[in-house]
């Protein structure tokens, strides 16, 4: 039997679902409060337990942690320091809640990316909680360059979603480290960024091609059709027209089950490397996807995220992570 693993946060189920939450984990977010905000108002009712409120540096290298009680009390404070290996000692070594029995969630909505792979990391493959799971809240609108929001967007848009980019990391710790060979596929879920894709293909020239992803269906109407537009010189230049596939763009399982159709097709012939440009629960997924398969090599730009990137909150969804516990 199948089992649901995603559900759309409300106030009639908030509630039940804070309740199974033993351990709430967000970041202090953007400028946009209304969204960074939204899931630790609904699950507010039925949950009781620990906050961490965390938050990466400019250059991503180091983290900082806040450690809140049931009261909303500030108990314990980590200064800045770096990522690894502190950040899975200050999780390990904690005199409050212990990972192996609590159920543990991650709110993506504001997490730096380079949280997300080390949280999933520890999560799934060192020190497994009792359940996993994420939460994650849509924007209403992402801000172009220009200055005008928009809902639904069909033409070639530039948007004001990053300030710098800090570089390709083939390796990024803590993942598999693949000898570079002949035949690499590139797989990378698309955003509205044009030049992060085309940069990184340019520099791996990847001999197997490129497979794109494209998040439908998007939060918004059009958004899947901006995104191929803005990465439309990548594709035609890897003549990968015919090759485009698409997954929910809300579903961390989604692009999970895509991963793997890919592998399973493609897995002895290339070495499959996965770029997750998209939105963070394909990123949460394309991640774990490539903890899960040893073959598999996780690229990342490191873009600095501008604060005035989005304005608004739609659609919250609870995902339940904990089918991925399991060796």
């Amino acid at each position: 039997m199948k089992y649901q693993e995603k559900f759309e946060l409300n106030s009639v189920n908030a509630e039940y679902f804070g309740k199974k939450i033993d351990v709430f984990i967000t970041s202090k977010g953007s400028a946009n409060k209304v969204r960074s905000e939204k899931i630790k108002e609904h699950i507010s009712v039925g949950f009781k337990g620990f906050t961490i409120v965390l938050d990466s540096n400019r250059d991503q290298d180091k983290f900082s942690a806040s450690l809140f009680n049931n009261l909303n009390e500030n108990i314990e404070n980590l200064s800045e320091t770096i990522i690894i290996p502190n950040l899975r000692r200050f999780f390990k070594q904690q005199n409050y809640f212990n990972i192996e029995v609590s159920n543990i969630c991650i709110d993506i909505t504001s997490m730096p990316h380079v949280l997300i792979f080390n949280l999933c990391k520890l999560f799934i493959k060192e020190t497994k909680p009792r359940n996993l799971f994420a939460t994650y809240t849509e924007p209403r609108c992402y801000i172009k360059k220009i200055g005008v929001k928009t809902d639904s967007c069909l033409e070639d848009e530039d948007y004001d979603l990053y300030e710098e980019i800090l570089g390709l990391n083939y390796n990024i710790d803590g993942f598999a480290k693949i000898k570079r060979i002949e035949n690499d596929l590139l797989v990378a879920s698309l955003g509205f960024e044009k030049q992060r894709l085309l940069a990184l293909y340019d520099k791996i020239e990847p001999k197997g091609g490129l497979r794109p992803i494209v998040g439908f269906p998007s939060f918004n109407p059009g958004w899947n059709i901006t995104a191929i537009n803005m990465n439309n010189k990548v594709i035609e230049d890897a003549n990968a027209e015919g090759y485009i596939e698409s997954c929910e763009s809300s579903s961390p399982f989604a692009i999970y089950s895509e991963l793997k159709k890919i592998h399973e097709k493609n897995s002895d012939k290339f070495n499959i490397m996965i770029a997750p440009f998209g939105t963070r629960p394909n990123c949460l997924g394309a991640t774990i996807f490539a903890l899960k398969h040893k073959g598999c090599q996780l690229l990342y730009d490191f873009p600095i995220e501008k604060n005035f990137r989005s304005e608004g909150a739609d659609s919250s969804y609870f995902y339940i992570l904990s089918s991925f516990l399991i060796d």
